[in-house]
């Protein structure tokens, strides 16, 4: 049942599994089981597909957040009096 619930099954889909469970890693062809994990693994695929989204944008926000802080450093104080080379 651990491994079941490791692999990331909902328990409605275990307690489908469960009787079809020969040992820890294997289960019998019983009717509908590989439906189920199929599209569990399509539930799965699509919520990894939505993390990496979020972690791109998260890694561009940061990004852009970076250069605007360090154009921020760059720039001088507002007010205060620059000296000209010349």
């Amino acid at each position: 049942m651990r491994a079941l619930l490791a692999v990331g099954l909902p328990t409605r889909v275990i307690r489908q599994v469960l009787p079809c469970t020969h040992d820890a890693a294997m289960l019998h062809p019983c009717p509908g089981v590989l439906t189920s994990l199929r599209d569990q693994l399509d539930i799965l695929d699509q919520r990894a597909a939505e993390l990496e989204t979020a972690r791109r944008l998260l890694r561009q926000t940061i990004a852009v957040t970076e250069a605007g802080e360090n154009k921020a450093d760059e720039a001088p104080t507002p007010g205060a009096r620059t000296t000209s080379p010349y």
